[in-house]
């Protein structure tokens, strides 16, 4: 039997009523005569819910009814739990056998959906996507007894994928872990929600198979359930939901209920996104993997060139200091690009050694070399029919400049050990932080390769001439993190007077950090872990550190300075060593084993490597 419930107040929260659905055909208006009578703006017949063999379907009448968002021009097929809006008033329908068949009570149904309806009002109303999102994942946690919510997705619809918001209970015991798209996105159990495109669920992951992973581990995670959120068959995002207190479980009995509510609640933020997005100007955010500005930011400038360079069949050549986005800008240029179907293929040549870099670019055949077992395509057919990104391209090789060259000239390549050439079809965009001009005439960069790929030129700006965008990028940065934490003004004066001399990759670095370890309501100055010393008129230094010789080999330097700073890093941070690990960029087995060694050496800080600190 399915039951309709009808909000009869502007605010859903007030009074909703339920109505059972037991004829073929029931009318749903704002007079009299209607099966059921509601409160409209638009005087009339409204729309009817249909029951067939098929299922439920409603066949809106002259007024605009939206399902789940989507305004209905003829007839429709509506599910258990689908929103259903007119002008003044809303409606769920519940289908009350699918949820039996669920094994869903009818009380926590109607609960679910009540709690639904105040989400949308609020969502209505005050237009805050953080604020929603975080008032689902808390509901979320209420119902199924979790203790951490993620929610995860590409609600801008760009194909990058990210943490939207986290919410913990206030007791949680779960540890601090860094919620950013790579490592969520690394979950042993998220991956196989999204491969099978359903719940996973693991009521108690002790001796379970998936209980050595590493991000299990990492996470510690006791009991644990996910579920992927589909729209129109695309998967468009993620719930996570853990525990981490021993004994503490998912509840089994209310997984229908929260796949239900999580489903529904997603589609609201969606359907919410994609109305702002027509009525505003586009504006790009790092968390989309795209670069933030504002208004009278050099970036506003540059992000039009990218519009008009995109279009053409061209070569580029971004410039621009280390940690600007240059990358960013590349893959902005192929997704804007004729090629955005096809592969966007990057390669770092300044992090491959000059022997192995031919065989990188242009592949190379079996037996062609010591452990060359078999054959390897390589980046330039890897990218045929899309973009080649050729990051920090002033550091190649000369001899390996005229090979690319050829390649660019003939659209042919030459794998290592091949008799015959591979024909590619593959747009080069190219990024340096070098003075290539420079380099040309010192003969270390070839002129007819400058020219070849220096079809359009885009300069980027370093942070620092661009201020004004400082503060959106560090609370996108905190987003990024899962994190809504604010930045007090004493911090953000701090950061808009910091040099930044590693610009936005810096920037992200600094509020990560802050926002995991930061203990207080706001972000503070000394959360950020940043020098404001102004070195700009500090004495000049050598290139070199002025130390002396001490009789200790390179290698016993090398350890004592180690061992140096992570005990330096260790007592910055109050003696935490989850915190000191992670600010170090090394695993807490690895500083356990360095604290370890300092011990030895130092005899009286044998308290630093005990395991229990």
């Amino acid at each position: 039997m399915a039951v309709l419930i009808v909000s009869k107040d502007s605010n859903p929260s007030q009074r909703e009523v339920r109505f059972h659905l037991t004829k073929r055909m029931t009318t749903v208006g704002s007079e009299s005569v209607q099966d059921v009578v509601v409160k409209s703006d638009s005087p009339g017949l409204l729309f009817s819910i249909l029951k067939s063999q098929k299922g439920i379907e409603i066949s809106p009448a002259r007024a605009k009814v939206k399902v789940n968002g989507q305004v209905v021009s003829g007839t429709k097929s509506v599910g258990s739990c689908d929103r259903i809006e007119w002008p003044g008033g809303s409606a769920v329908v519940l289908d009350s056998a699918l949820s039996a068949g669920e094994s869903m009570s009818e009380s926590k149904a109607l609960e679910s959906l009540l709690r639904l309806q105040n989400i949308a009002a609020s969502l209505e109303n005050s237009g805050n996507l953080n604020q929603t999102a975080q008032l689902i994942l808390d509901s979320l946690i209420e119902f199924s007894g979790a203790e951490r919510a993620f929610l995860i997705g590409d609600f801008s619809r760009r194909s990058k994928w990210s943490v939207i918001v986290s919410r913990s209970t206030s007791a949680s015991t779960i540890p601090e872990v860094n919620p950013s798209r790579r490592e969520v996105l690394s979950s042993t159990i998220l991956n196989e929600a999204l491969k099978k495109r359903d719940l996973v669920y693991v009521e108690n992951m002790i001796g379970h198979p998936w209980s050595e992973a590493d991000s299990i581990i990492q996470a510690r995670i006791f009991s644990v359930a996910c579920f992927p959120l589909i729209l129109n068959g695309e998967v468009f995002g993620a719930v996570l939901l853990t525990t981490s207190s021993p004994g503490r479980f998912i509840r089994r009995e209310t997984l229908s209920e929260v796949t239900l509510f999580a489903s529904q609640a997603a589609l609201l933020l969606t359907f919410q996104v994609t109305a702002k997005a027509k009525t505003s100007p586009e504006v790009l955010t790092e968390a989309d993997g795209k670069i933030l500005y504002t208004s009278g930011s050099p970036m506003e400038e540059v992000t039009r060139k990218v519009a008009k360079v995109a279009a053409t069949p061209l070569s580029v050549l971004i410039q621009g200091a280390s940690g600007t986005g240059k990358e960013l800008i590349a893959r902005e240029i192929h997704e804007k690009s004729a090629r955005k179907n096809g592969p966007f293929v990057a390669i770092n040549c300044a992090a491959i050694p000059a022997s192995l870099l031919e065989s990188t670019l242009f592949g190379y055949e079996k037996g062609a070399f010591t452990g060359a077992v078999k054959s390897h395509s390589g980046k330039f057919v890897q990218a045929d029919g899309g973009t080649l990104f050729l990051d920090e391209i002033g550091d190649l090789p000369l001899e390996l400049q005229a090979k690319i060259l050829r390649a660019l000239q003939e659209k042919k390549v030459d794998p290592v050990g091949a008799t015959a050439s591979v024909a590619v079809d593959v747009r080069i965009v190219s990024a340096t932080h070098q003075n290539l001009e420079q380099m040309i005439q010192a003969a270390r960069f070839r002129q007819d390769l400058f020219f070849r790929l220096n079809g359009i030129s885009i300069t980027l700006p370093s942070l620092k001439e661009r201020p004004m965008d400082i503060e959106g990028l560090a609370k996108s940065f905190i987003a990024k993190a899962g994190s809504a934490i604010p930045i007090s003004s004493s911090a953000l004066a701090v950061l808009k007077s910091y040099d930044w001399p590693g610009n936005v990759r810096e920037l992200e670095q600094a509020m990560t950090r802050a926002a995991l370890l930061s203990d207080g309501p706001e972000i503070q100055p000394e959360d950020l872990g940043i020098q404001t010393q102004d070195f700009s008129t500090a004495p000049a230094r050598a290139t070199a550190l002025s130390v002396e010789f001490n009789g200790q080999s390179l290698e016993e330097a090398q350890e004592a300075f180690t061992l140096g700073l992570v005990e330096s890093t260790l007592n910055q941070l109050g003696g935490n060593r989850a915190a000191a690990a992670q600010a170090l960029g090394i695993s807490e087995r690895t500083l356990y084993r360095l604290l370890t060694k300092l011990s030895d050496k130092s005899g009286s800080r044998s308290d630093l490597a005990d395991p229990q600190r």
